[in-house]
């Protein structure tokens, strides 16, 4: 075999790993929105707030589904959209009802709120069980029995119209699969900081939905979960790594002797 031949061999091993890094996740740090595809029931504002319903497709991507239950029905899935990545700040117009705003900074409690480290955009999630939402993205071209890395920041919070303590916790879903995050206790106004998680997942269809679903006590409080950076990757098989550093290092060692020999 020529070198050039173990050298091609080679690149097109690193190019199957670049494919395995790429993210196939659509807008995963949520900078992209489509007003025109918000449903029904949302509320947007004049600089890009929004207060998203069930089935809302204002984030481009993404999706709104509704997960409440409880003792009042006919409540529906509630999501924020935060442009601005403060989750303790309202709009300055269109309507807005300013108990949304988290407990942080900038209505009054120094709890250490702040942007993802992500930063940009995000998105607040209810997951008391009268207004419990997830936010969901069907995602395609998937290789079955591959195994997939989900990435994501999450934080737990308490809207700032409430008082009380709270547990925050989010529900992946990869496809028929489900991992859970730690429940965080927050106390009174509190914030719990921003976490970086690392699920992995077996694909078992070539299209799965991606779901993330907030899940928090009491309802009433509310208790919410911030997400961003989301991002899915497939995994490489140990044998492509073996196979591509094998090949580098041969190319390596015939370079050398080529050198060794003109010399």
């Amino acid at each position: 075999m020529t070198i050039k031949t173990i050298a091609i061999a080679a690149i097109a091993l690193a190019a199957a790993s670049g494919a395995n890094a790429a993210n196939l996740v659509v807008n995963g740090s949520f900078n992209n929105t489509t007003a025109a595809n918000a449903g029904a029931g949302d509320i947007l504002s004049g600089d890009g707030f929004a207060n998203l319903s069930n089935d809302s497709g204002f984030i481009d991507g993404w999706i709104v589904r509704d997960y409440s239950f409880g003792p009042q029905p006919g409540h529906a899935a509630q999501a924020w959209y935060i442009p601005n990545g403060l989750a303790d700040t309202v709009p300055s117009s269109g309507f807005w009802y300013n108990g949304w705003a988290l407990h942080g900074p900038n209505t009054g409690s120094n709890n250490g709120l702040g942007p993802s480290p992500d930063g940009g955009p995000l998105v607040e999630i209810d997951g008391g069980g009268d207004y419990r939402a997830s936010l969901d993205q069907d995602l395609t071209g998937l290789t079955v029995g591959k195994t997939y890395t989900v990435k994501f920041y999450w934080a737990g919070g308490q809207q700032s119209c409430c008082g009380g303590s709270t547990t925050e916790q989010l529900q992946v879903s990869f496809g028929n699969s489900t991992q859970s995050t730690a429940v965080w206790n927050n106390p009174e106004a509190g914030f719990s900081g921003w976490f970086s998680e690392s699920f992995n997942f077996v694909a078992g269809a070539s299209t799965q939905t991606l779901s993330f679903l907030a899940i928090g006590t009491p309802y009433g409080q509310p208790p919410v979960v911030l997400l961003d950076g989301v991002s899915v990757q497939g995994v490489p098989e140990a044998s492509t790594w073996v196979m591509l550093i094998a090949g580098f290092g041969i190319v390596g060692a015939a370079a050398r002797r080529r050198r060794a020999v003109a010399a």
